[in-house]
């Protein structure tokens, strides 16, 4: 099981845009693609979100990243990448999994 890890910073002046129109939509469609979905945003800086997934495999989101170095419209963030500060190079996306004690000793 692995667990996706996604931040963005959302341009202040278009947050609630983002907000009413685009993240229904993505978080529909990211349930879909993963076994749980979380959608949060930050307490201390209002701008910044994290989404959290989970996947059985790392295929998916292999096919994520080479999606949104490619701007493939297929993309599931594609829509929301002209909200965010810094356009797709600030939309990060990292994959996690726990440890296995085995690994450290």
């Amino acid at each position: 099981m692995y667990t996706i890890f996604i931040e963005y910073r959302i341009l202040n002046h278009l947050k609630a845009e983002f907000l009413s129109t685009h993240y229904q939509t993505v978080q529909n469609e990211a349930r879909k693609a993963g076994n749980t979905y979380t959608f949060l945003k930050g307490t201390d800086q209002a701008d910044i979100f994290v989404e959290m997934l989970t996947l059985d495999s790392l295929e998916q989101y292999e096919e994520w990243k080479k999606q949104l170095q490619t701007d493939d419209p297929a993309f599931l963030w594609q829509n929301i990448i002209p909200y965010i500060a810094g356009g797709k190079h600030k939309f990060h996306m990292w994959a996690f999994q726990k440890p296995a004690l085995s690994e450290y000793t």
